[in-house]
């Protein structure tokens, strides 16, 4: 019975110095991949995760609960992102999983693919706004997360281009068009059009990193992608995803 009682307790101090070890790596690479897209750090990244951390220490917490709670999935959407800085975050939060995630899922994109296409319309701009370079017609393999059938995989794809072209042809040209989006749109993103979402989420960035937005780049950029989805017409299957921006996250192509 003692042996079992000893047992039981270096049990639960390795799982809990396991998980908390686990979690303060996530919180460095959080808060690593914050800096390199925002050139700064904010209180939301200095507190990511915290929570966790302290949960590990509560009594009630088991080895099975603590499995349970803290499932190695990327976060998904709720009604709790709202905002365009919540829309970031969650991106940043994919973008850590996509990192650590084996086999390597290699950025946000591939994770909004692979595990939440049904919010194409609004994760998609947020990707193209944060990292141009990683909306390619590159995919890994569908083994992870819903493992969709080819038929689905053509209905995901010919939505990429429509939202691509809606938000090309909705593209303004000037600081001054930017602001009258952002005077006239509201505050909640479900109410935005992924042309709203997209230029929204490159003026939060233009504005963090003191950089203004190269608008004609932009506009020729976009049609380039569009053509390459359109003449690709379908994803095209690849072991791994090689960046076209030398994985330099500090680099955005409309923001100069």
């Amino acid at each position: 019975m003692e042996k079992k009682k000893i047992a039981n307790q270096t049990l639960n101090k390795s799982w809990r110095r396991k998980t908390i070890s686990q979690i303060l790596g996530d919180k460095i690479l959080f808060i690593n991949n914050e800096y390199l897209y925002l050139k700064g750090y904010s209180l939301r990244g200095v507190f990511h995760n915290t929570g966790k951390m302290f949960l590990c220490f509560a009594p009630w917490m088991s080895y099975d609960k603590a499995q349970k709670t803290f499932a190695n999935l990327p976060q998904e959407m709720t009604t709790r992102n709202k905002s365009i800085n919540d829309l970031f975050y969650l991106f940043l939060n994919w973008s850590c999983f996509a990192q650590k995630e084996k086999p390597a899922l290699a950025n946000a994109y591939q994770v909004l693919l692979h595990y939440y296409p049904q919010y194409l319309k609004i994760m998609l701009p947020v990707c193209l706004a944060i990292d141009p370079s990683i909306v390619m017609t590159e995919t890994l393999p569908f083994t992870q997360g819903k493992q969709l059938s080819e038929h689905e995989q053509k209905a995901i794809y010919g939505q990429i281009i429509q939202i691509l072209s809606e938000i090309a042809e909705q593209l303004p040209s000037s600081e001054k068009e930017v602001n009258e989006i952002k005077k006239h749109t509201g505050s909640c993103i479900y109410a935005m059009s992924p042309a709203e979402i997209f230029i929204l989420m490159l003026r939060k960035l233009s504005y963090a990193r003191l950089q203004d937005i190269r608008f004609s780049k932009m506009k020729d950029s976009l049609r380039l992608k569009i053509v390459a989805f359109s003449q690709a017409q379908k994803f095209v299957e690849v072991e791994k995803i090689i960046q076209t921006q030398t994985d330099n996250k500090s680099c955005n192509l409309f923001l100069k």
